[in-house]
């Protein structure tokens, strides 16, 4: 997780077999994520509540158990 006004970048990493989110992006974080594989968590590959932000670049976000195409995989709350 980015906590509220966080910064960070997320590079080839394998996030997986998460209760319930592989990344969460608080309120007013913002990081970049690139070249990861964010799978098989229980809900979403990428959460980001209201005010946060992300750069999401060449990701693998298959598998997740929301629904199986990348784009819904990201949801914003």
């Amino acid at each position: 997780q980015v906590d509220m006004k966080g910064l960070g970048t997320l590079e080839e990493n394998e996030i997986f077999d998460n209760a319930i989110v592989g990344v969460q992006i608080a309120t007013q974080g913002n990081s970049v994520l690139r070249r990861n594989k964010i799978q098989r968590n229980g809900v979403w590959a990428v959460r980001i509540q209201k005010g946060g932000a992300a750069t999401l670049d060449g990701n693998d976000l298959r598998h997740n158990k929301l629904v199986g195409r990348p784009s819904d995989n990201i949801t914003v709350f």
